[in-house]
């Protein structure tokens, strides 16, 4: 049960949602990355989404799991700067050759450190190991999930040592990072004001894409940004192809799609506003796709509509099914 318990602090540290910082830690992703994704909790912080979401979603989940594990996962979120994902080939498991960095300071790496050794002192039965000592210390936890903490208060997460030692490994400068590398640099460059980056090179012909995305099978890459500025909420998608004939269709598709949801929900403003916005563009085989809406309006909505509390209504109505069939049995 504790084992358990530690597995859902980790996961709760690692899952928030965050926002890209103004520069991205190129010098600590491998210059070989296919995919990757970039969280920044400093930008998002700054933003009216950030605190949205900080009061009703990580606030009332802080609060469920200092009761449960007797952290407060909220603060020790507060003390992250930003995450990054990446993995240097497309599979049905991309986590099975990416890994995940978490960069906080030097409290929250206390505190982490502190939660471990104490895992290690209860688990008899060593669920949680310690695979290396020293200032770049490893643990495994049932030899599925592997974590290390660098001395400069990054902890590195995979699914094996070997990706966590190629990962230190660029780190280290001893293996090639995207700092010097031409991977995703066709892309436009984000915003300084973005709090969210997926970028990925080489996906069409080895990842499984939805009916609904069809369109992504005419690209060979794809970069999608979200961010915040001036009381307004913008994404940015761009799509690379390969030549000028499928840039020409891909802009096509998505100029079709804008006309019909512009002609289908007439009678909705607020999806007409945002339809406004949207700008398709096509440059040098890249098609990009942007739009923006104001910010206050969108949460209102969200808000007025109850989907928060309705989400938590669910979970705690299935926990109080759970208790009552628990009960009866």
């Amino acid at each position: 049960m504790k084992h358990r318990l530690f597995l859902l602090a980790i996961c709760a540290v690692c899952t928030i949602h965050s926002a890209v910082a103004a520069t991205l830690p190129k010098n600590q992703v491998a210059a070989d990355a296919k995919w990757l994704l970039h969280l920044d909790l400093q930008n998002l912080r700054r933003t009216q989404v950030g605190e949205f979401l900080t009061k009703n979603l990580l606030e009332k989940a802080s609060g469920e799991l200092k009761d449960k594990i007797g952290i407060d996962v909220g603060a020790l979120v507060q003390k992250i700067s930003h995450v990054t994902a990446y993995g240097t080939e497309f599979a049905k498991n991309p986590e099975k050759n990416g890994v995940l960095m978490v960069q906080m300071d030097a409290e929250a790496q206390k505190i982490l450190e502190g939660v471990l050794a104490a895992q290690l002192l209860a688990d008899s039965k060593g669920a949680v190991t310690k695979e290396q000592q020293g200032a770049s210390a490893l643990y495994s936890v049932h030899n599925e999930i592997f974590l290390s903490l660098e001395p400069n208060h990054l902890a590195i997460l995979g699914k094996s040592a070997h990706q966590i030692d190629k990962a230190k490994s660029v780190l280290a400068g001893k293996s090639p990072s995207l700092k010097n590398s031409d991977a995703f640099s066709d892309f436009p460059p984000a915003p300084d004001a973005f709090f969210f980056l997926a970028v990925a090179e080489g996906f069409n012909d080895a990842a499984a894409v939805p009916p609904q995305a069809q369109v992504l099978k005419m690209a060979e890459g794809g970069q999608l940004v979200i961010g915040e500025q001036t009381e307004k909420l913008f994404l940015s998608l761009a799509l690379k192809s390969k030549t000028a004939e499928v840039t020409e269709q891909i802009q096509q598709v998505f100029e079709g799609i804008r006309a019909m949801v512009s002609l289908g929900q007439a009678e909705n403003k607020d999806l007409q506003e945002l339809v406004k916005s949207i700008k398709v563009a096509a440059k040098n085989k890249i098609v990009t796709v942007n739009a923006e809406f104001p910010v206050a309006p969108l949460l209102k909505k969200v808000a007025d509509k109850g989907y928060l509390k309705a989400q938590g209504q669910d979970e705690k109505k299935k926990a109080k099914d759970d208790a009552e069939k628990k009960a009866e049995k």
